[in-house]
């Protein structure tokens, strides 16, 4: 492991069909300072595979390398690797995705946000070409995880600090929270108790035939303030609406599941959701920050658009932290989602009825 610490590891997802080709990449990688992760080399004989992979494989690496093919974009432990989930949470562990494709007729059959990225073409035809663009890409997305690991570490140590600097400060003061705070705190509190309307539809596929049946939709109402804690974890340093919609599949998904088995196999998604960027910035929780994408980031075409509008982020500030704190201290720290099914508003039955008799 302390040998490695200095090279990038980067984890080649493929099917077993390409298995040449892929040692080919494989074996010149190394030579590159590279280390590879190639399931034949690294899983021991009689060990589970699939914890080989999705426990010591693909958190263990900075970079998964996906070589799509005609045999790999069928291949159900591909698609398990290319799992939309999975993917957001390497990319929120700041492990790249570097997709390449045997030939262009294949980019139509791939999922629509992978049709969205820049896929380099890579075959026996290029390959000496295009292997020095492989390497430098491994290499650049090693060195940008680095540095986002280092930056977050030192940003945690600064918020330590400065939540200790505070401790002290309040041990020498009259009370934990000023009275300006605690006011402030509570008006808070009060406006993020209320209740939004989430809705998430459910599609089932048409036997014998492309596209899916009308969903089925189901209403919820849900607190602010109860899922205030999942998407402010030490984890994360930016507010995004994924964690939002995230905390919410958690909770809800499993209550549609279990009162209606029949949706076992159906495809679940939020349509509406609360989005509380307006009230981040408001409450002085988030700040609007444009961070410089690397030089590396400044590419032609989608994959660069992508990249540069990702740059645009609303940066969490200590305040946060704080009122975390005011909701311990006064023992209301949210534990779980609160939840209700949505109930329309009943129209006033008496203004139907001077109405009629108007």
């Amino acid at each position: 492991m302390n040998e490695r610490r200095n090279k990038p590891r980067v984890f080649l997802s493929h099917s077993k069909a390409d298995v040449t080709f892929v040692r080919r990449l494989y074996n010149d990688l190394r030579r590159c300072q590279i280390e590879p992760w190639l399931d034949d080399e690294e899983i021991r004989h009689g060990k589970p595979w699939l914890d080989a992979i999705f426990e010591r494989g693909i958190p263990t690496c900075d970079c998964v390398l996906v070589y799509l093919t005609k045999h790999s974009i069928v291949s159900k432990m591909v698609k398990k690797e290319l799992d939309a989930a999975l993917l957001q949470q390497l990319k929120d562990e700041y492990v790249s995705l570097l997709p390449y494709v045997e030939n262009q007729d294949l980019r139509p059959q791939l999922r629509s946000d992978l049709q969205s990225l820049q896929i380099p073409v890579l075959n026996d035809e290029n390959y000496t070409t295009l292997l020095p663009c492989v390497a430098t890409e491994i290499w650049c997305s090693y060195l940008e995880r680095t540095l986002a690991i280092a930056v977050q570490s030192e940003k945690l140590k600064r918020i330590e600090a400065e939540v200790k600097l505070r401790d002290l400060e309040v041990a020498q003061g009259e009370g934990v929270f000023s009275d300006a705070e605690d006011r402030e705190f509570q008006s808070i509190r009060d406006r993020l108790a209320r209740f939004e309307k989430v809705n998430i539809v459910a599609s089932k596929k048409v036997q014998g035939k492309q596209g899916q049946a009308p969903g089925q939709h189901f209403h919820f109402e849900v607190e602010l303030l109860s899922f205030f804690p999942a998407i402010t974890s030490c984890r994360q340093w930016d507010y995004s609406d994924h964690l939002v919609l995230r905390s919410l599949e958690k909770a809800l998904y499993p209550i549609i599941l279990e009162e209606n088995p029949g949706l076992a196999d159906a495809e679940l998604s939020i349509s509406q959701y609360p989005q509380l960027a307006a009230d981040f910035l408001m409450y002085g929780f988030v700040r609007r920050i444009y961070r410089e994408p690397p030089s590396s980031a400044r590419l032609d075409g989608m994959l660069g658009a992508f990249k540069l509008s990702n740059a645009r982020k609303l940066e969490y500030m200590e305040k946060v932290e704080r009122f975390k704190y005011w909701l311990t201290y006064n023992e209301e720290s949210p534990t779980e989602i609160k939840w209700r099914p949505y109930v329309p508003p009943r129209e006033n039955s008496g203004d139907k009825l001077s109405e009629a008799g108007g």
